[in-house]
């Protein structure tokens, strides 16, 4: 019965380390589809937030445009009540000559190189460079090829915006240029990290999980498709990190999320199959347990008959000795 008990108690194991590998699989497969789905939500949303305001900053370019005095009282008043209205943190008008004014109607020396950078395209989002701020940085064309309006985000108000600081299982959120790699917004936790990395400098250092790998990355991001890869951080955490392109711009978005917290968000079915081989292990040592009460009973009432049987036995054995020696007792004499 112990024997078969512990058979039984190694199927059920067996049977309990088969069917968590195999629901841990189909965790992380779903978790793969629906990572990938969020980061095209989150994508398309940061893509709706920078054609707003792209509209709102075109429509402003429009308003200074037809304005006869471009530096005059009422630009500045437009540029200011525009910064107070939006994720901007500051507006700037350019010029082609290098000549920068803020809303306040002040020249400000910046990046002339940058500035340059700027009348090189017809308008859209990159990442700043034009002051030493990590940051969104937005221009269209106020008089085509002479003026531009530029905008700078403010980080914390376009991350309360997006919902960045707002993710209940995504640990962090990366906005970064694809073409260098160079970080613009990166959200650890819902706080905004201010430090400048370089995003592929620090995953082509990085040591992937098996069957991922850096080069894998990269192709996805020179073809702007959507990937995901699985690394291990320096404490030696499995990340994983979902990535997807922006229409605006040479910009990514990367959303990432570490496994325990993966593996906790589907704990509760993971809970439900230990409870099971828990009920089935209770089930088999009550059958064990049933089975020897049985098993004993049986054994005493075995004894019972045998000792019944063994008493009449001797009960027989003493009457025949008794009749045998009565008979021999009443033929003597005769």
């Amino acid at each position: 019965l112990i024997i078969g008990f512990f058979f039984m108690l190694s199927i059920t194991f067996i049977m309990f380390l088969i069917i968590r590998w195999i629901t841990n699989a189909q965790i992380f497969k779903t978790f793969k589809s629906n990572i990938m789905s969020d980061i095209e939500v989150t994508s398309a949303q940061f893509d709706n937030i920078i054609d707003s305001d792209i509209m709102i900053l075109s429509e402003t370019a429009r308003i200074i445009a037809a304005n006869e005095e471009m530096k005059g009282s009422r630009t500045s008043d437009l540029l200011k009540s525009v910064e107070e209205g939006s994720c901007f943190s500051q507006l700037y008008l350019v010029y082609s000559d290098g000549k920068v004014i803020d809303s306040s109607m002040q020249e400000n020396d910046l990046d002339i190189d940058s500035i340059s950078g700027i009348f090189s395209s017809t308008g859209g989002v990159e990442k700043n460079r034009v002051v030493s701020k990590n940051s969104l940085l937005i221009h269209v064309p106020v008089i085509e090829g002479n003026v531009e309006l530029v905008a700078l985000y403010d980080n914390s108000l376009f991350v309360g915006r997006s919902g960045m600081a707002d993710a209940d299982i995504y640990s962090e959120y990366v906005l970064f240029d694809s073409t260098t790699g160079e970080t613009v917004i990166d959200v650890n936790d819902g706080r905004i990290n201010e430090n400048n990395v370089n995003y592929f400098d620090e995953m082509e250092n990085t040591r992937y999980y098996k069957g991922y790998n850096y080069a894998d990355m990269r192709r996805d991001i020179l073809n702007r498709q959507t990937g995901i890869a699985a690394y291990y951080d320096n404490g030696g955490e499995l990340l994983y990190a979902c990535y997807s392109p922006l229409n605006n711009g040479n910009l990514y978005v990367m959303q990432i999320i570490s496994e325990d917290v993966i593996m906790q968000s589907s704990s509760g079915l993971r809970n439900n199959i230990t409870a099971v081989l828990m009920v089935l292990v209770l089930i088999y040592l009550l059958l064990l347990l049933f089975t020897i009460y049985i098993n004993r009973k049986r054994d005493k009432e075995n004894q019972e008959i045998k000792m019944q049987v063994r008493v009449a036995e001797l009960a027989n054995e003493a009457i025949t000795i008794f009749l045998s020696i009565m008979s021999h007792d009443i033929r003597t004499p005769l």
